[in-house]
C-alpha cells in the first residue's frame, strides 16, 4: 500500500481528512477492482475515477477555473460572481475550494478579484487570453 500512499498524498490538498477520504477510496477501490493489492498504477486509476487529477484538483477546482477562465476571460472577478455562476455559496468556494487553488498558485486575489494564474490555464490546457493574464489590453 505504500506505492499507492504516495500518489494519494499529492493529490491529498495535504489536508488530513481528504487524504483518509482518499485512501478509503483507493482500498475500497483495489477490494474491489485489483485483489486488495493498493500498487501505485491501482492508486492512480482509482483516483482517475474518481476525478482527480495529477495536482489534487477535484471537479469543483476544475469548475471553478473553468468558470473562472470561460466566463470571467481569467479575472478579475469577485468571489460572489464565480460563486453565483457557478450555482454555489459563497462560503463553499472561500472555505473549501480556494485556499488550495490559491496555495497551489492556480488562482491569484488581487485587489480587483480572483485571477487565474498561466499555471492555471497550463493545467487545462487552455490558451491563455491574447491580451495577456491580468485582463487589460495593452495600450501601446
Amino acid at each position: 500500500m505504500s506505492c499507492g500512499r504516495l500518489s494519494i498524498a499529492r493529490r491529498s490538498r495535504a489536508t488530513p481528512r481528504i487524504g483518509n477520504n482518499r485512501l478509503r477510496w483507493v482500498r475500497d477501490f483495489a477490494d474491489s477492482k485489483a485483489g486488495g493489492n493498493a500498487t501505485l498504477d491501482v492508486a492512480r486509476a482509482a483516483l482517475e475515477m474518481a476525478g482527480i487529477d495529477t495536482l489534487g484538483l477535484d471537479k469543483q477546482d476544475r469548475s471553478y477555473l473553468e468558470t473562472l477562465i470561460r466566463v470571467f476571460g481569467g479575472g478579475p472577478a469577485g468571489v460572489e460572481a464565480i460563486a453565483h455562476t457557478m450555482n454555489l455559496s459563497t462560503d463553499t468556494l472561500s472555505d473549501e475550494v480556494e485556499p488550495f487553488l490559491l496555495r497551489s498558485e492556480l488562482v491569484i486575489r488581487s485587489p480587483r478579484g480572483r485571477i487565474a494564474t498561466a499555471k492555471a490555464y497550463e493545467h487545462l490546457k487552455l490558451p491563455p487570453p491574447a491580451n495577456g493574464l491580468e485582463g487589460q489590453k495593452v495600450l501601446f
